[in-house]
């Protein structure tokens, strides 16, 4: 099971477009450090994650189970059900809304900004002439997101292959 740290932090790195040292020197650890933190080969102090973790607006309690569950063995990381109960509680950011919800004028903002999303679902969205082109609908989005998101960040036109292949696969 992946871990829950290292992507965000990655992607909010990045979101605000720092260096792995500057980053690391808004916190007071060394640019490395951030890089390992980044890789998933060490996760943060409890107490350096809450801070980055409010930095990104997850709550202390999400922050806290995410350290938790980062810290377990992989055999009892499924076992403990900490990531299906940090997205079950409603408050944490980890990228599950629901686009099927959104109208089709709203779809495409909503994507572009959304800071859990991978990156490259994000940029898809970014570029107005892909999207329109394409034209996924919310509940496409979704399976983008589901399916192709926890392979990594991507760029945009390996989302732009899945939605070609989701569409092959439903007969759409």
């Amino acid at each position: 099971m992946a871990k829950l740290i290292a992507p965000r932090l990655l992607r909010h790195r990045k979101k605000v477009k720092l260096t792995q040292d500057e980053f690391g020197q808004k916190y007071s650890v060394s640019g490395p450090a951030v890089f390992k933190f980044e890789k998933g080969y060490v996760i943060p102090s409890l107490k350096l994650w809450v801070k980055m973790a409010a930095d990104m607006g997850i709550p202390v309690k999400t922050a806290v189970l995410m350290h938790v569950h980062d810290k377990l063995p992989e055999e009892q990381k499924e076992v403990t059900g900490i990531a299906a109960m940090i997205d079950a509680e409603g408050e944490s950011p980890l990228g599950r809304d629901n686009f099927k919800k959104l109208k089709k004028a709203e779809l495409r903002e909503a994507v572009a900004n959304h800071q859990w999303l991978p990156e490259g679902l994000r940029d898809f969205a970014a570029d107005v002439e892909q999207w329109s082109l394409y034209s996924p609908t919310g509940e496409e989005v979704n399976i983008l997101r589901d399916i192709f998101g926890p392979l990594g960040e991507g760029k945009a036109r390996d989302f732009c292959d899945g939605l070609r292949l989701v569409r092959e696969f439903r007969g759409a």
